[in-house]
């Protein structure tokens, strides 16, 4: 530990250039054990003759060690060889000195003026300058100057952050959270030009909260959410909105539908199976078609097994892969019949006709 104290005064009979045995105090001063204390530096001086020597020394049970010399009357500034009755004394070295300088600025004298040491064990070693507007965030714009400007602001009116320009990321960004404390939009994006369409992420202030990625017209406020060319979900569906009039969906109650230009044209969900809807009196509600080299059938119709019953080939053709019992064919039925061997079909009143 370093201690530096008022009025510490002492006389020395040590000879030669070793460490200094205290002998006696003067009058109103200090004794170096009471002021300086066992085990601590300070810094010293010794007048002996007309000869003189500034340090940095140890005390411990009086004796004074001279660790590192700053000046002396020595040629080449070492220790000084002692004789006779020394004086020794607490000082404050000029090349450690703080002071105002004539500019009227606290600074020390090179090469000794290091840095600035802080309570908390920080130690300063360069200067800074600043400058910038109520509101800008800090950056060290070179290697010495801390700065500021207006396109990287903290509003804390609102504890929001503007950036105005480009936010370069270079790795990953880790275990980001973006939260609001009611619904809105958690962030915008757009780019600056004529149109300002923003790319918003919104989401609901609900126990089942329902979220939307997607386009919405400009604007400032966060409040509203994406009304075009969104996905959007909630904890029992999903789905893809191009507008109010195109759209489809799947959720748990109505299972899965298309819409386009304001008609659905599909549903499909488990109790009431697919079903395909045709808005055109001259358009075919359904075509399949084959590919090139089909080689396998174009339609199957199969049990719940997995047998297939009915089916339709490659060139077209109608196929009957399974034969009934007349008796077992509903009536107003064309079926291939296990009784005769035939295809047959079974009227209104259940009469059957054989077709060959």
């Amino acid at each position: 530990m370093f201690n530096l104290s008022d009025r510490v005064r002492e006389t020395s009979l040590t000879e030669g250039s070793g460490s200094v045995t205290m002998h006696d105090t003067y009058g109103g001063f200090q004794s170096f054990a009471s002021g300086v204390g066992d085990g601590n530096q300070t810094f010293y001086a010794i007048e002996n003759n007309v000869r003189f020597e500034i340090g940095l020394g140890t005390f411990n049970d009086g004796v004074l060690s001279r660790d590192l010399i700053f000046t002396s009357t020595d040629p080449s500034g070492n220790k000084i060889n002692l004789d006779g009755v020394s004086t020794v004394f607490c000082t404050y070295p000029a090349t450690h000195s703080v002071f105002i300088n004539p500019d009227g600025n606290v600074s020390g004298l090179l090469p000794r003026y290091s840095g600035i040491a802080y309570p908390d064990g920080l130690v300063q070693t360069r200067s800074f300058i600043g400058s910038g507007n109520a509101g800008n965030v800090a950056y060290w714009s070179d290697e010495n100057t801390i700065g500021g400007d207006d396109t990287f602001i903290w509003d804390s009116s609102d504890n929001t952050l503007h950036i105005d320009g480009n936010l370069a990321v270079s790795g990953s960004i880790k275990d980001a959270q973006f939260y609001s404390s009611s619904a809105g939009s958690l962030f915008h994006a757009y780019i600056d030009n004529s149109n300002n369409d923003i790319v918003a992420l919104h989401i609901t202030d609900e126990s089942d909260p329902t979220w939307k990625l997607g386009l919405k017209p400009f604007s400032t406020a966060f409040a509203d959410a994406p009304t075009n060319g969104y996905v959007y979900g909630d904890i029992d569906s999903i789905g893809n909105v191009v507008d109010t009039s195109n759209y489809y969906l799947m959720n748990y109650t109505n299972g899965f539908f298309v819409r386009h230009r304001g008609t659905t044209l599909l549903s499909i969900d488990r109790n009431n199976g697919i079903n395909i809807y045709n808005n055109s009196s001259v358009e075919v509600p359904l075509a399949i078609n084959a590919a090139i080299g089909q080689s396998s059938n174009l339609q199957n119709f199969n049990n719940s097994t997995g047998t297939t019953l009915f089916s339709v080939d490659k060139n077209g053709a109608l196929v009957f892969n399974t034969q009934i019992a007349n008796s077992s064919a509903p009536n107003k039925s064309l079926f291939y019949s296990s009784d005769s061997d035939k295809l047959v079909f079974k009227d209104k009143n259940g009469s059957i006709h054989e077709l060959y």
